[in-house]
């Protein structure tokens, strides 16, 4: 419980660090945003097991993924669940984008706000072509559906998100 209470009030602090920023500062990893599955627990759509879902999935057919801050590339590679996936230092914010198709930077590279970073795709262990999107702040993974829908411009709807979506104050442990 008081991991939750942690990175509950961390989603704050970025939250309100974006609103200092404004836009200025962050990007959208995708041109447009529509999520597929949430952050929290779940039963994996493959398995049927209790599953910890630590990213946000969002609809993503094989299209351009996007820095969402300056930073620097900690590691490009690729394991069998994750697929090839990318994960960015923006200081104590670090961004995840996986099951992507292809690659387009390399370890250490230094990125900008908005850099085509790749593809998204089907790599690794998915239902179909998308997006994982994950943040980690100070090394623990937190929830990015704060972040994402602040950077929805100010004088448009919030990104659609399906009834089917939970957020992470309606999941409940799984037994």
């Amino acid at each position: 419980m008081i991991r939750i209470a942690i990175a509950a009030s961390m989603v704050l602090t970025v939250a309100l660090s974006m609103e200092s920023y404004g836009q200025h500062g962050f990007s959208r990893p995708l041109e447009s945003l529509q999520v597929n599955q949430g952050f929290g627990w779940r039963l994996h759509p493959l398995t049927g097991l209790p599953d910890f879902h630590n990213g946000t999935d969002l609809k993503a057919d094989f299209q351009p993924v996007f820095s969402i801050a300056a930073g620097r590339v900690l590691r490009v590679g690729a394991n069998a669940i994750s697929g090839n996936f990318i994960i960015i230092r923006h200081g104590k914010l670090q961004s995840h984008y996986a099951h992507l198709s292809r690659v387009l930077i390399s370890n250490q590279d230094s990125v900008f706000q908005g850099q085509l970073l790749g593809l998204s795709g089907n790599s690794g262990r998915t239902t179909g072509p998308h997006l994982h999107f994950a943040l980690s702040y100070c090394g623990i993974k937190i929830d990015a559906m704060a972040f994402l829908k602040a950077l929805c411009p100010p004088d448009s709807p919030a990104f659609p998100v399906p009834s089917s979506v939970k957020t992470n104050l309606q999941y409940k442990k799984i037994k």
